[in-house]
This record gives structure tokens, sequence and C-alpha cells, in this order.
């Protein structure tokens, strides 16, 4: 209807933070203005503003941001007036430990990391294994071999117990899944 109220639509979520590898394979954080502006809690018009000074960090095909790099540019560049030294300094190193939990979080879902808690049950598992093949060689079977045995017969027998247990543990090992 003419002159009838149009009703705002709701904003897009903005797309998420990701982490992508480096040149040296690190996983390294990026994301666009919108994020970053909120990660280096600096308004959106202030990030351009800095963005827009000669030599500053620059966008990849995705327009995304290296936020390490950009909230060392930040620091760099930021002017002390309106903020204290030791106040930049604590949003740079705030973002980077927030860059470096993020980083780990992905480095658990890999697999190249797990939670001492998750391994726990599965090391213990192993153990009552190995101590149980101990047990059962050491003190079942191999003494009665060694009844009237010499010594270096006897060390042959130990040392064959000794192999069963290692391979024990290689295989159970070879098991271990986290």
């Amino acid at each position: 209807k003419p002159g009838a109220r149009r009703r705002r639509q709701p904003r897009k979520p903005a797309p998420p933070v990701k982490i992508t590898a480096g040149e040296r394979g690190e996983p390294v954080l990026r994301a666009r203005k919108l994020q970053l502006a909120a990660l280096l809690h600096i308004s959106r018009p202030t990030l351009d503003h800095y963005l827009s000074i000669p030599g500053a960090p620059t966008a990849d095909d995705g327009r995304a941001y290296d936020v390490a790099n950009v909230a060392a540019w930040v620091a760099q560049h930021a002017k002390t007036a309106g903020a204290s030294e030791d106040g930049q300094k604590f949003r740079t190193d705030k973002v980077r430990l927030e860059a470096e939990g993020l980083a780990f979080d992905l480095a658990v879902k890999r697999g190249e990391y797990f939670r001492r808690a998750d391994a726990a049950p599965i090391v213990a598992g192993l153990a009552s294994e190995l101590v149980a093949t101990l047990r059962q060689q050491f003190e079942q079977e191999l003494p009665p071999r060694m009844v009237g045995k010499s010594l270096v017969e006897i060390q042959a027998i130990g040392a064959e117990g000794i192999d069963l247990v290692l391979r024990t543990f290689k295989r159970a090992a070879g098991s271990l899944t986290l």
C-alpha cells in the first residue's frame, strides 16, 4: 500500500571466523571486517581507517584478513589519545590468545591432540592387559620351565617372556584409538 511502513528485514549473520593453513602449515585465524572489528573491540569505520593506511594487511580472495596481522597493525598505528599503550597491548594479546585457542580447538578436532580424560580409560585398559600378561608369564608359565635349567637357558626363557609382553604391548598400542 502506498504510505505503509515496510518492515525491516533481519540482518544476515556474519560468516564465521575461519582457520586456514599458513605458509608453513601453521593454523592462521582469518576473519572478514565485521568479525575483525568485533575481535579487536573497535568500530567498523575505525577498522576501515586503519586498513586504508598504506602498507596495511590486505584481504585474501574471500575478503578475509589474517587476524594476528591486522591486530598487530592496529596496535602499531593506534592513537594513544583514545587508549593507553597498555590497553592496546592488552587488546592485541587478547586477540592473539583467542586465535591460539581457536587453532587449538581445530587441532583437537583434527586429532592432533586429545584430552587426558579421553585417554585415561584407554590407557587403563592397556595397562591392565599388560599386567595380566606379565603375571601369566612370570608367575605361572615361566617358573616351571626354568626348573633345572642353566643360567643361559633361564636368561633365554626370560627373554621369550619379555618378548611376549612387548608384542602384547605393541598389538594393544597399535589398536589405540582416541
